[in-house]
């Protein structure tokens, strides 16, 4: 089943996300980035099949979560449109600006059932 989905322009939208994306020298032209939400299952075991880099261990830090690897047969990497280097923004609605990475962590692991991760993208990011 493909369905064709229009990118979210969180970044024009949102005054959160313009923010977010202005402190970002990475992505410093729309035309080379988008923002996209993607919707993942997971059942009472296993895991969501990657992991994450970025934030501090302190309240606040205000740093950027990335991806850093995904699993092969987990339900990320059967969906494929997750790619490494991509930065998570959102889990199931709830901003990951200024989170630490242990609370980000618990959070991913305590998720079951229907899962929707917004993520900006772009060509550099490898799969």
């Amino acid at each position: 089943l493909s369905v064709k989905e229009e990118p979210k322009d969180y970044c024009k939208t949102s005054v959160k996300w313009q923010t977010f994306i202005y402190a970002l020298p990475l992505l410093p032209c729309r035309h080379l980035y988008y923002c996209k939400d993607i919707v993942l299952r997971r059942n009472t075991s296993g895991s969501l099949g990657f992991s994450i880099v970025g934030g501090q261990e302190e309240i606040n830090c205000n740093q950027s979560f990335f991806i850093r690897s995904i699993v092969e047969g987990t339900p990320a990497y059967n969906d494929g449109r997750i790619r490494c280097g991509d930065i998570l923004l959102e889990v199931n609605g709830k901003s990951t600006w200024g989170l630490t990475h242990t609370a980000l962590v618990r959070l991913l692991k305590e998720l079951r059932g229907r899962i929707t991760l917004t993520i900006v993208s772009w060509p550099g990011s490898l799969l």
